[in-house]
């Protein structure tokens, strides 16, 4: 249980650390 309650968090800080595929694909497609 607790290694479930340490996932989201884990994910949290992966979105922080790096946007959305979604958001790179417009970057990429903006350059």
């Amino acid at each position: 249980e607790k290694g479930e309650s340490i996932t989201p968090l884990f994910f949290s800080i992966k979105l922080q650390d790096e946007p959305p595929m979604v958001l790179r694909q417009e970057t990429q497609g903006n350059q």
